[in-house]
């Protein structure tokens, strides 16, 4: 199917994953004790999965546009492998609105790591933007851990 038009980047909606996030940081105080501290340890762990993710696409260069192509394609299959392993260990205690939205995110990074792979260019915005946006997703899970 080789139509001669360009691969579009893939786009992932950041705004809806940070409200779901923020909505289940604001609703965490209200959870029953045994729950609250089942969701600490789920988000914890998640959180834990969100830093490493940054520190793969950011590592040594700063910047995700200047990773070579293979490595990049590993670091990728690393965080996608690891942000679906933390959703399917904790699928039963997150709310399906935090399944989907992880579900969302594992496929946007599935899609950037194909276009990487087919050696689609134009995007280092687009992994530049999911580091920022995974840092900002961390930050927000981070005030759990205050409450």
């Amino acid at each position: 199917m080789a139509s001669g038009r360009p691969t579009p980047t893939p786009t992932m909606d950041y705004a809806g994953l940070k409200q779901v996030f923020r909505f289940e940081v604001s609703r965490f105080p209200f959870a029953p004790e045994e729950r609250r501290r089942v969701l600490r340890r789920a988000y914890r762990e998640l959180e834990a999965v969100l830093r490493e993710a940054v520190r793969e696409l950011e590592h040594e260069w700063g910047d995700p546009r200047r990773i070579p192509p293979r490595v990049l394609l590993a670091r990728l299959s690393k965080i996608h492998d690891s942000l679906q392993g933390v959703q399917q260990e904790h699928e039963v205690h997150f709310s399906p609105e935090l399944r989907g939205g992880l579900e969302t995110l594992c496929e946007h990074v599935r899609r950037l790591r194909e276009g990487i792979g087919r050696g689609q260019g134009g995007l280092g915005p687009a992994l530049k933007e999911l580091s920022l946006r995974l840092e900002e997703l961390k930050r927000i899970l981070g005030q759990v851990h205050r409450l």
